[in-house]
């Protein structure tokens, strides 16, 4: 299996002026993105994405937060066919 890495906050999803997404409202992924990762999955790729998230260092979310939103994203990138892995 080939594994690509890619920053989720930023390079998946658009990163809002706060820099934080602390919120499933604040969640806007990039134009291309489906596209992208469609085409990764069509090349074999599965994705891991790595990712710091000082939203939860700062206090303004919590771990069960994060993970509602991840889970949140993660639904609207099913359409491009690619595995994430959970790591």
């Amino acid at each position: 299996m080939k594994i690509v890495l890619l920053d989720r906050d930023g390079t998946v999803a658009a990163e809002p002026p706060d820099y934080s997404i602390d919120s499933i409202d604040k969640i806007q992924l990039w134009p291309d993105t489906l596209d992208a990762l469609k085409y990764l999955a069509e090349h074999g790729y599965a994705v891991v994405f790595v990712t710091n998230q000082t939203a939860i260092a700062q206090g303004l979310m919590d771990e069960a937060q994060y993970w509602h939103i991840h889970e949140a994203i993660l639904d609207r990138l099913r359409p491009s066919g690619v595995q994430v892995l959970k790591c």
